[in-house]
C-alpha cells in the first residue's frame, strides 16, 4: 500500500498547487485584496495622520499623512517596531508604527460653525498579539464613548492585517453627532479631541487618523468590505479544495474495482507498494524531458 508518509507528501503537493492557482494575478479575488484601499477621494482629506512616526508618508493612494510630531497629541508613547515583519497586503506603511498608552488624545482641526457631514477613519493593525482579546480599549470623544471594546486583531480579522473604522461625523447648527450619537464638549478650541482609554486588556493604541469631508463614499469603504469578503471566499475555496482532495484520496470500504466513477483504477493503484515513488519518478522524467535542452541534430 502507499506509505502515509507518501499520502502526506502527495496532498501537499496537490494543497500547494491549488494555493499557487489561487494566488495567481489572474485570480479576480486576489485583484480585490490587492486593491481594498482604492476609492479614496483625496481631494476631500481634510487631515491624515501617520500615527507613531516622525516620518510623513505619501501612500499608493496619494494620501499624505503628517508626521506624528506631538503637535497633535496629548501622552502616549510611539514604536515603528513592527516594519520589521513581513506584511502580506498591499499599502501597508502605516501600519508599521503606532501611539499606545494608558490615556492618550489626539486632537484634530474641525469647526462647529459650519453644517457639515465628516468620516473619521481609524486604523488598526496587530502587529504583536496572536489571537483575539489580548488588547481590548475604549474611545471616547467629549462625554461619550463612542466605540467600545475596541480589539486591534478581531477589526483587522487577524496578525498584520489592515483593520480600519470608519465614523461618521455630522455637525448641524453647532452641535456634534458621531454615529448618531449626540455628543458634548467633543470640539474644544476648533479642534476634534478623540481620546483614546484603557479597556479590559493591555493599552490602547491606534497606527494611523484620517479626515475625510463627505460620507463613506468618498473613503475607501467599499473596497475594503470587499477585500474582508474576498478572503472569506479564498479561505472557504481553499478548505473545500482540501477536503475533496482528501476525499478523492481516501481509503474506500468497497471494491476498488466496482468503483463506477472512473477513479477506481487510480485508486487501487495507490494501494500498490512504492506507488507514490512510481508517481514522483514519472513525474520528474516528464519534467527533465521537456525542460532540457534537446541535442541539436
Amino acid at each position: 500500500k502507499m506509505s502515509k508518509l507518501g499520502f502526506v507528501a502527495l496532498l501537499a503537493l496537490l494543497g500547494a498547487l491549488v494555493g499557487a492557482a489561487m494566488d495567481s494575478e489572474d485570480n479576480p479575488k486576489l485583484k480585490r485584496i490587492n486593491e481594498w484601499f482604492e476609492g479614496i477621494d483625496k481631494q476631500k482629506v481634510l487631515f491624515a495622520l501617520n500615527a507613531g512616526s516622525d516620518k510623513e508618508y505619501t501612500d499608493d493612494a496619494g494620501i499624505k499623512y503628517a508626521a506624528d510630531s506631538g503637535s497633535f497629541v496629548d501622552g502616549g508613547q510611539t514604536t515603528s517596531g513592527c516594519g520589521m515583519n513581513h506584511w502580506p497586503f498591499e499599502n501597508m506603511f502605516v501600519y508599521h508604527s503606532e501611539r499606545w498608552g494608558e490615556q492618550f488624545t489626539y486632537k484634530m482641526p474641525l469647526s462647529l460653525k459650519k453644517d457639515g457631514q465628516f468620516t473619521l477613519i481609524l486604523k488598526f493593525s496587530e502587529c504583536y498579539f496572536w489571537e483575539p482579546g489580548m488588547k481590548v480599549f475604549d474611545i471616547k470623544v467629549g462625554d461619550k464613548k463612542v466605540l467600545k471594546n475596541v480589539d486591534p486583531f478581531t477589526v483587522a480579522g487577524g496578525k498584520l492585517t489592515p483593520g480600519d473604522m470608519f465614523l461618521d461625523i455630522k455637525i448641524t447648527g453647532g452641535k456634534l453627532t458621531i454615529d448618531g450619537q449626540s455628543i458634548k464638549n467633543g470640539v474644544v478650541d476648533g479642534k476634534l479631541e478623540l481620546q483614546f482609554a484603557k479597556g479590559r486588556a493591555d493599552n490602547p493604541k491606534v497606527n494611523a487618523l484620517l479626515l475625510v469631508e463627505g460620507g463613506v463614499e468618498n473613503t475607501h469603504k467599499a473596497n475594503y468590505d470587499d477585500m474582508k469578503q474576498a478572503l472569506v471566499e479564498v479561505q472557504e475555496e481553499r478548505a473545500e479544495a482540501r477536503a475533496k482532495a482528501e476525499q478523492f484520496f481516501a481509503e474506500d470500504a468497497y471494491d476498488y474495482e466496482e468503483r463506477v466513477d472512473g477513479r477506481g483504477p487510480f485508486n487501487k493503484f495507490l494501494q500498490m507498494d512504492y506507488a507514490f515513488e512510481v508517481t514522483v519518478t514519472l513525474i520528474l522524467i516528464g519534467f527533465f524531458k521537456v525542460a532540457l535542452p534537446k541535442s541539436k541534430k
